[in-house]
């Protein structure tokens, strides 16, 4: 599933140079990144995902995920993964590929400003929803109905040249195909 770090900014947030975070910048940082990330701004090129992206994670950003995915008749298995500013953005790439029909909706949970009004943590719960390509052990393919939800501790940042940034994220996510 794509990781799940859905309302644009007032001015679109390349444009905007920031000096001090609050919970609306937050917000609205979260939710437009969400929404880019998850592919479903549909008037962005993915020349221009790779550059929001590129502008709005900071150079030194970590990305860690424990996954338990839930599998009919083979139970729970659990994987981890960690990423890089750069390993994040191709998986971004191409987890859009591997599903179809996908919808990621993102929930706030707690916003907590620091006292240097230049970070924030934020906790957030994404459910996702898609239909992916597995092979059907007969050289076939199947697409089977997933679901996934991520809960997800994350730091956003103001870089030197004001821009908000996501600094890290770390996530539990389940996942859960769906027999039909």
């Amino acid at each position: 599933m794509v990781a799940c770090l859905c309302a644009a900014f007032a001015a679109p947030a390349d444009a905007r140079k920031v000096r001090r975070l609050d919970e609306g910048i937050v917000t609205d940082f979260i939710e437009q990144t969400s929404q880019i990330t998850s592919g479903q701004n549909m008037s962005m090129s993915n020349d221009d995902v790779e550059e929001f992206l590129e502008r709005h994670i900071h150079e030194d950003a970590r990305f860690s995920s424990l996954i338990a995915y839930d599998i009919p008749g083979q139970g729970e298995q659990m994987s981890s993964m960690a990423l890089g500013k750069a390993d994040f953005i191709k998986q971004i790439e191409e987890g859009a590929e591997k599903l179809e029909d996908y919808y990621n909706e993102v929930e706030i949970l707690d916003i907590k400003i620091a006292k240097d009004e230049r970070k924030a943590t934020v906790q957030t719960v994404g459910t996702e929803t898609g239909r992916m390509r597995i092979p059907d052990g007969q050289g076939g393919f199947s697409e089977v109905p997933v679901e996934g939800q991520s809960t997800c501790h994350q730091i956003v940042t103001i870089s030197d040249r004001h821009v908000v940034q996501l600094y890290n994220a770390n996530c539990e996510t389940r996942i859960t195909f769906i027999q039909e």
